[in-house]
């Protein structure tokens, strides 16, 4: 189920991550594998995330490859290393909706948001390269973690694209 998307307002956010160039389709064969090896390396660091888990979906390659990162919010003095990358979540007008239910659904709910945008005339923060599409920040928030709830039909992903008139 997909709540109705919204503009909301957000601010500028630190965050650390693990960036990985995969394909399209490999994202759940990866998404754990990423989870343990970012939450781990986190720790040994002594950075603590400050929110929820997400990934940011920066480059669509058109050859059916994504660069993403998995990362949480974190302190603004927190310093990552050869693995563990930091950096700023930008400010701005983002459209906004809630996704209930299993990750499997999430492909489909953000093709509705991507298309509620465009019926609403909004332009994201997004540009045609050599490379495909790159994202200025273009993330699925991941508010419920499935080790303390197992049920899929609860799960909620915020997915949060940001709006080109901030850029």
């Amino acid at each position: 189920m997909l709540s109705e998307p919204k503009i909301v307002e957000r601010t500028a956010q630190a965050y650390a991550c693990v960036r990985r160039t995969i394909g399209m389709n490999d994202i759940t064969k990866v998404a754990d594998k990423m989870t343990e090896e970012f939450f781990a390396r986190l720790s040994q660091l002594g950075v603590a995330p400050a929110g929820a888990p997400f990934f940011k979906y920066n480059n669509f390659d058109g050859n059916g490859h994504i660069e993403l990162e998995w990362g949480a919010p974190v302190a603004a003095d927190a310093k990552g290393d050869d693995l563990v990358k930091t950096g700023m979540l930008p400010a701005g007008r983002y459209v906004s909706a809630m996704h209930t239910g299993p990750f499997s659904g999430l492909r489909e709910a953000t093709a509705k948001v991507l298309a509620w945008a465009e019926d609403n005339n909004l332009e994201l923060d997004q540009k045609t390269t050599s490379n495909g599409e790159s994202f200025g920040c273009r993330l699925e928030v991941y508010l419920t973690d499935p080790r303390t709830e197992p049920d899929p039909r609860k799960w909620q992903t915020e997915i949060t694209m940001r709006l080109a008139d901030e850029a």
